[in-house]
């Protein structure tokens, strides 16, 4: 089966909090993945298309890149390579590019309280980012993240919306579902920190 997938603007952070994204070592042009980049429509758990692989049901946010990584337009080889700490990288990831279900969940672990169903919440990325390099330095196997695109518009039920849209429609779901169960909106309210 084929993921089905689109592409959509987006805006290039090159710094979190005003700590620069590492891409020392990394073979590719300064363009690749700026400004737009592969979303997954529909999410099917191993499939592929040609530009991206599913990693499987645990990796609902994570795509493997299938893009040509043996050689560049001048012939230098770069199926490995390393950061500026000597580890070896062979494969490329995207994280956090997974449209195909808009839903949210309240969490105790996400740093903002909540988790978006296939996509990376902002305010962990410093942290996962300060984490990765310490670990690197060390020579510890970790991810490396040396690119970071923020959509300029989300997938909502078929359609292409602005975050600020996306976000209205998820609480809104959200506090709807919810009330239909029986609770009523002022504890729901509560438990969102909406009041």
């Amino acid at each position: 089966m084929q993921l089905k997938t689109d592409m959509v603007e987006s805006f290039s952070h090159r710094s979190i909090a005003e700590e620069p994204i590492d891409t020392v070592g990394l073979p590719f042009d300064d363009d690749f993945f700026r400004e737009l980049i592969p979303v997954v429509i529909e999410h099917i758990p191993g499939a592929r298309n040609g530009s991206l692989v599913s990693l499987g049901k645990n990796h609902g946010r994570s795509y493997e890149l299938q893009e040509s990584l043996t050689e560049d337009e001048t012939g230098r080889d770069r199926s490995s390579w390393t950061d500026q700490y000597g580890n070896v990288f062979t494969t490329l990831t995207t994280k956090g590019n997974n449209f195909s279900k808009a839903e949210i969940w309240k969490s105790d672990t996400a740093p903002s309280g909540f988790i978006p169903y296939g996509l990376q919440e902002g305010d962990a990325l410093l942290r996962v980012m300060r984490a990765s390099r310490l670990m690197r330095e060390a020579g510890v196997d970790a991810e490396w993240i040396v690119r970071v695109e923020e959509p300029k518009q989300l997938h909502y039920e078929g359609d292409f919306i602005e975050p600020e849209e996306y976000t209205h429609r998820l609480i809104s779901g959200s506090l709807g579902r919810t009330a239909l169960s029986g609770v009523k909106i002022c504890d729901i309210c509560r438990e969102y920190n909406l009041l």
